[in-house]
């Protein structure tokens, strides 16, 4: 099992190590059109395939470490570097199944992990039990980002929340995160908006509604 959570620092963490020893074969998205992969002996898999990024992470984790097929070993990784990989493939493919149109997944992703802590020391993180409405914005500073809690008064701060914004993004396709998401009491992401605009109240409030009333099974704790 991962020791990682599926967070967003993780995540930040296998972007960034893909990009350096993954990309020049499995392309910078995943789909397995890097700019040597035409030199292999077949083509290198789309990691970012729903089928792929949906095994078992201990399969994933194997196949990383020892290499499979013409995919060498990963010796110079640490496990958790393969892990943060293993999240990084996992974010591409939510990805790979947004409608920008529709601001929906037409699976279930998993909402990257983050913590925001209250006013009154409650501490708030995706698949915890509770509906969760996460905000994120920009200011002088950079990336901001707020949490409420289905039935709470108050939006509480994300720490360090420029992960979370880049995380978000990618899984939306877009240069900049939306503005607002909605993730389940499992922690699966439901629902987002690219504005505050398009966030009305009378619209978070149906959705949230459809949400309760129609529960996506399982825990995105685990993988």
């Amino acid at each position: 099992m991962s020791p990682t959570g599926y967070g967003a620092h993780s995540i930040a963490a296998g972007r960034e190590l893909f990009q350096q020893d993954c990309a020049s074969c499995h392309g910078q998205d995943a789909r397995g059109r890097g700019p040597i992969a035409v030199a292999q002996p077949v083509w290198p898999p789309d990691l970012s395939a729903p089928l792929i990024a949906g095994r078992p992470g201990g399969e994933l984790f194997w196949s990383i470490r020892h290499g499979i097929g013409p995919m060498p070993p990963a010796a110079q990784l640490d496990d958790a570097a393969i892990w943060s990989l293993i999240d990084f493939i996992r974010l591409r493919a939510g990805a790979r199944i947004f409608s920008p149109s529709e601001m929906r997944w037409s699976g279930t992703p998993r909402m990257p992990g983050f913590v925001a802590r209250c006013a009154d020391g409650t501490i708030i993180a995706p698949g915890n039990g509770k509906l969760l409405q996460p905000w994120i914005g920009r200011d002088e500073h950079g990336a901001n980002a707020q949490a409420q809690a289905d039935g709470a008064d108050a939006r509480c701060p994300v720490e360090d929340p420029q992960p979370l914004a880049a995380a978000l993004a990618e899984l939306t396709g877009s240069p900049s995160p939306p503005a607002q998401v909605l993730v389940d009491a499992n922690g699966w992401l439901r629902r987002a908006f690219r504005t505050e605009g398009d966030a009305s109240p009378a619209v978070v409030a149906s959705e949230l509604t459809l949400i309760r009333e129609h529960p996506l099974g399982g825990s995105a704790l685990h993988h």
